[in-house]
């Protein structure tokens, strides 16, 4: 009788730990990669607010001193500030669908190795 115990908690006991490990290693590259894709959300962020700082900085520049004011008068005149807004207003669809496009192709290996590690864990489960 304990033959056959020690023989079913050999085969269990094994199964078990492999697919602890499995698990285990499945749920550390989830958040390895939930830790990229925030990163990348951040960066994101900043540069999107970074952005609208320096807007802001150029519109309240128009008015402080004389010189600065004639300076923003000038590139107002010439259109370069317009020019900016216009550019970036162009690009920004483009940053965007290459992002998505990034997000989704990190987020597709992501469901390929999961799923790649739950076949492993269901061999593991047939043995």
């Amino acid at each position: 009788m304990g033959k056959i115990i020690a023989w079913i908690m050999g085969k269990i006991g094994s199964k078990v730990v492999l697919t602890g490990f499995q698990f285990a290693g499945a749920i550390a590259f989830i958040i390895a990669h939930a830790i990229v894709l925030g990163f990348i959300v951040y960066t994101v962020k900043f540069f999107y607010d970074q952005y609208n700082i320096f807007m802001s900085f150029v519109v309240n520049l128009q008015g402080t001193t004389e010189l600065t004011g004639l300076m923003m008068s000038f590139l107002s005149a010439i259109g370069f500030l317009n020019a900016f807004n216009d550019v970036f207003a162009i690009f920004s669809p483009f940053l965007s669908a290459f992002l998505i496009y990034k997000l989704a192709t990190i987020s597709f290996s992501i469901s390929r190795a999961i799923s790649n590690e739950l076949f492993k864990i269901g061999v593991i489960w047939q043995q």
